[in-house]
């Protein structure tokens, strides 16, 4: 009887050494080992039961990056010999320290690497590192790096310079779309706010319902059109906190105050990790969170979860224009009109 041998680990070793010499690392093994580990550990990182969401830089020359922007602060945890094990070390380490912004930094030599974390964020409203990324991070032309992040449930993103690699663990379609679905959550939630304050309001609400995400055991996010009455709403669907006066991103923003910013950002995240929907308008105002929708007889019979029964109710309810799912397992979903 013949067997054949199906190796995911093999498929992704290769990539990963492709990747890294298309962004011009020079050749290691120890190197290639440790980003694959380091792939592996963050897909689903788990520390004493609690989910953790590290983000990690791995250059050749962190000072340089770090001191490219304006506020920057390091921390250096340690350093060891640069082998396959002292890159599951290092993160092992750092990882539950990074959050509120502080990314892991593993810069490494020939013979040995040093790691720890840094943050870049000046005030409430400086967007994450991860955010820089997306938009292009400075860099010296003699400095490699690579920006390696968890996008989702066994769904792991590689940025480069020149480059973005998506490692997809499950054992089903890929969809890296999903990394996308916060993102174009927050464009729906500001969609009807002035030009001069939509940039800044959609980076600030991505950054905060992302660092919800990461903390909360999922998540219902909704948007209403910001012409919708409110007390259309509640008498709609009834059960859920209404807010008197709606939290207006917006205004907070033009306040300037950051001491303000970071309190609104905390209210957010901890209504977004609370049971229930949590209700945006298109203008960026909170009117309402601890929402619980109504569930119709056909999706009552289906075999799916709660959360993602009031998901597909939200779907088919003529309020909503945009939604926003994610399972305790990770799994996300979104929808628009």
């Amino acid at each position: 009887m013949s067997i054949e041998e199906k190796n995911i680990y093999k498929d992704i070793y290769a990539s990963v050494g492709s990747f890294l010499d298309n962004e011009g690392f020079s050749q290691s093994l120890s190197l290639q080992n440790g980003v694959v580990s380091i792939i592996n550990q963050i897909s689903r990182y788990l520390e004493e039961g609690k989910e953790l969401y590290p983000s990690i830089i791995i250059s050749n020359d962190i000072e340089s990056i770090v001191h490219s922007f304006a506020s920057r602060h390091l921390l250096i945890i340690g350093s060891d010999e640069n082998v396959d094990s002292s890159y599951l070390k290092a993160l092992r380490l750092c990882a539950p320290l990074s959050k509120d912004g502080w990314v892991v930094f593993i810069e490494y030599s020939d013979d040995s690497i040093k790691y720890g974390l840094f943050s870049v964020e000046i005030s409430a409203l400086s967007p994450s590192f991860s955010q820089l990324v997306s938009l292009g991070v400075s860099y010296y032309p003699s400095v490699n790096f690579i920006f390696i992040s968890n996008g989702g449930k066994n769904i792991v993103s590689i940025k480069g310079i020149k480059h973005s690699l998506i490692i997809n663990l499950n054992l089903k379609e890929s969809n890296s779309r999903q990394m996308d679905y916060c993102y174009n959550l927050c464009t729906f939630i500001t969609k009807d706010i002035p030009p001069d304050f939509s940039h800044t309001c959609l980076q600030f609400i991505h950054k905060q319902i992302l660092n919800a995400l990461q903390d909360c055991h999922g998540a219902l996010i909704g948007v209403i059109e910001d012409t919708v009455k409110i007390g259309d709403v509640k008498a709609l669907f009834g059960d859920g906190v209404y807010l008197l006066y709606p939290i207006d991103v917006v205004e907070r923003l033009t306040i300037g105050d950051d001491s303000v910013l970071r309190s609104i950002a905390s209210i957010i995240r901890n209504m977004i990790s609370f049971d229930g929907i949590t209700v945006f308008t298109s203008s960026g105002k909170i009117v309402c969170y601890h929402l619980f929708i109504s569930i119709n007889e056909r999706e009552e019979n289906s075999a799916k979860g709660s959360r993602y029964r009031a998901f597909e109710s939200m779907i088919s309810s003529s309020y909503f224009i945009s939604a926003f799912y994610k399972s305790q397992d990770g799994e996300e979903k979104f929808w628009s009109k």
